[in-house]
């Protein structure tokens, strides 16, 4: 007797029989359970192709499914809120190279101190203020027709704390006036007074040189 028809020979024998060679045909025909399958076969496939006429064509809906779209007005609030957002954070920068960004150097600015410093020797003039943030470690020095030094020394400022000074950074004097900002890592919470001493080029860790400039915080 010959072996059952396989499954690919049943499904094609529910829709294509005359697809089957003539040895399959004669098979299906003697049997019984090979027809059986192929009806429970032809159902199946019957119930499927109901399912997919039910369901709906992505061609048909697709138009239906509208991308949201964007007003060129909130595309422009867009645009300006993020240059103001810009102008929020590097506002500073614009002015002072050296300065942090717009979040701290407002801070720094409403929390702080401004004094004036006193030159503590006739062989220095000029006017400096330092607007200073213990906290936060930052100062805003400005500087007037102070005196210029050497091309190998620079002015080096310190935050004077329990007679520790405390390195915040070195400027040199270029122009009439200036702006500059500096900044430590260091805690100077605690900082009593601002000093500005003479040093060699790039700087010294400790001061070495006379002080110049001095104030009380």
């Amino acid at each position: 007797m010959d072996p059952h028809l396989p499954d690919e020979a049943l499904l094609l024998a529910a829709h294509h029989a005359h697809r089957l060679s003539s040895r399959q045909r004669r098979h299906l025909a003697k049997c019984v359970q090979c027809r059986h399958e192929q009806k429970k076969l032809s159902h199946l496939l019957d119930g499927q192709a109901e399912l997919a006429m039910d369901a709906p064509e992505f061609s048909k809906v697709a138009p239906k499914m509208t991308r949201p779209t964007v007003s060129a007005g909130w595309r422009k609030r867009a645009v300006a809120g993020a240059v103001v957002l810009s102008l929020l954070a590097f506002w500073p920068k614009l002015l002072w190279p050296s300065a942090p960004l717009g979040p701290v150097a407002l801070g720094t600015l409403l929390d702080s101190r401004s004094i004036a410093l006193k030159a503590t020797t006739s062989h220095v003039h000029g006017r400096i203020t330092v607007t200073a943030n213990r906290r936060a470690g930052w100062m805003l020095l400005s500087y007037a027709h102070v005196t210029r030094l050497p091309s190998h020394h620079v002015y080096e400022v310190w935050w004077i704390q329990r007679k520790e000074h405390i390195r915040a950074g070195v400027f040199r004097v270029v122009g009439h006036r200036a702006t500059i900002w500096l900044h430590t890592s260091k805690p100077v919470a605690q900082a009593e007074a601002i000093g500005i001493t003479t040093e060699p080029s790039p700087g010294s860790l400790h001061p070495t040189g006379p002080k110049m400039f001095s104030g009380i915080l």
